[in-house]
């Protein structure tokens, strides 16, 4: 037996997703970004957008040491 899950699209023409909890890790980090929702932190489009591409992004959410700054620059070759 199959079980048959029904999906509408709503009004902005974005599929509804189900409510999962956020962890307090996603809370923190939803937070980073202003304007934010836990429908975008759940919406995978909004994380591509979003994801930390440079190192002015790393540098948003952590201080890195000088040695780790090397890693990261040199993660790229």
């Amino acid at each position: 037996m199959t079980k048959e899950i029904l999906v509408e699209e709503n009004v902005e023409g974005q599929w509804d997703r189900p409510n999962i909890p956020l962890s307090p890790q996603e809370q923190r980090m939803l937070a980073l970004y202003p304007g934010a929702t836990h429908a975008d932190w759940e919406d995978w489009r909004w994380q591509i957008r979003n994801r930390v591409r440079t190192m002015a992004d790393i540098t948003k959410f952590m201080t890195l040491t000088a040695q780790e700054e090397k890693g990261v620059i040199g993660a790229g070759d």
